[in-house]
C-alpha cells in the first residue's frame, strides 16, 4: 500500500516507522511516555537522594536527617502499639525509613544511639507478626550496622 506506515516494534519508548512509498525514508520516533510514579516510590527516591547527600556532607543535612529520624520514630511507635493493625503504607514507610537510617546511622551516632536497640526490640517482641519483607529489612539493617561497627557482635 503506497503511503501507508508500518510500525516495527523495538521497545517501549521507540518505534521505527517505515514508509512503504519511500524505502530509504525511515524515521526514529520517540514516544514520550510518562510513567506514573506512586507516592511511595517518590518517597523512596527522595530518601535515596538524601542518603547520598548525607554521605557526602553530613553536617549540611543534619536537620533533614533529624526530620526523617523523627518520622521513623513515629512510625515505629505506632507499629509497636498495634503491630497487627498496621496498614500496608505504614509498613512500607517504616521499612524504607529503617533502610535509610541504617545506611547513614554512622554519620549521626548521637542521634541514632537508640536505633540498634529499637530494631532488636522490634524483632524480639514482634517477630511473629512482622511482615516477611519488614523482618528481612530489620535483620539486614542490624547486619549492616554491625559491619559499620555501630554495634558489637554481643549485642
Amino acid at each position: 500500500m503506497p503511503g501507508s506506515a508500518k510500525i516495527l516494534p523495538t521497545s517501549d519508548y521507540y518505534s521505527f516507522i517505515q514508509t512503504s512509498s519511500n524505502k530509504a525514508y525511515t524515521h526514529l520516533t520517540k514516544f514520550k511516555m510518562k510513567r506514573k510514579v506512586g507516592a511511595l516510590e517518590k518517597v523512596e527516591a527522595d530518601l535515596t537522594n538524601l542518603q547520598s547527600k548525607i554521605k557526602r556532607d553530613p553536617r549540611s543535612y543534619k536537620d533533614d536527617f533529624s526530620n526523617q529520624y523523627q518520622q521513623y520514630q513515629s512510625f515505629l511507635t505506632l507499629f509497636m502499639q498495634a503491630p497487627g493493625s498496621a496498614d500496608e503504607q505504614g509498613v512500607v514507610s517504616l521499612r524504607d525509613l529503617i533502610d535509610f537510617v541504617s545506611h547513614v546511622a554512622d554519620c549521626y551516632p548521637e542521634i541514632t544511639s537508640d536505633f540498634p536497640s529499637d530494631l532488636i526490640t522490634l524483632l524480639s517482641q514482634h517477630h511473629a507478626e512482622l511482615e516477611p519483607e519488614l523482618r528481612e529489612k530489620v535483620v539486614g539493617s542490624l547486619v549492616l550496622i554491625r559491619k559499620k561497627d555501630i554495634i558489637d557482635s554481643s549485642t
